[in-house]
């Protein structure tokens, strides 16, 4: 899988990939070690906002948000996928989705691109990720997979701690 994701267009992301897995090697606090997730993901995904959602009891809660892009300044009133993370979560696979809000036209926080994937464990469902786009673009499949990857060792990382 390291090799599928050593590059994103043109740039060889390697380096970020192994600062990744020390972060998570190295974390004694899961809520501190994430905003560094969260820094070291932007420099190789584009997204708005990243969300982490666990299940608790069954019903999914937000755990860690945190808003990095467009709307920053409007983070009460921008989006953070609870809707999205409920559907992720039953259907256990990744989603990409897009959502346009009407007056999507003049308003490129109307425009909504999500992806969302499961965290798990073997095979115990955990929670869910996501990532959100204000005004776009899609996501690529290798922006997918390595969305996946950063899930997974999030998936370890709130575990061991």
């Amino acid at each position: 899988m390291m090799s599928e994701l050593a590059q994103v267009g043109n740039r060889d992301i390697v380096p970020e990939l192994l600062e990744l897995s020390r972060l998570v090697a190295g974390a004694e606090s899961t809520l501190d070690t994430l905003p560094q997730i969260v820094n070291l993901t932007q420099e190789v995904i584009i997204f708005d906002n990243l969300v982490v959602f666990l299940a608790e009891e069954g019903e999914l809660r937000p755990y860690f948000a945190r808003a990095v892009g467009r709307g920053r300044s409007q983070e009460a009133d921008i989006a953070w996928g609870m809707g999205v993370a409920a559907e992720i979560y039953e259907a256990g696979e990744t989603v990409a989705k897009k959502e346009e809000l009407e007056g999507a036209e003049n308003n490129r926080l109307k425009v909504r691109y999500y992806l969302g994937i499961p965290l798990s464990l073997g095979k115990r469902k955990i929670g869910v990720v996501v990532f959100i786009r204000f005004g776009g673009p899609d996501y690529e499949i290798t922006q997918i997979r390595l969305a996946e990857f950063i899930a997974e060792h999030i998936a370890y990382l709130i575990d061991g701690k």
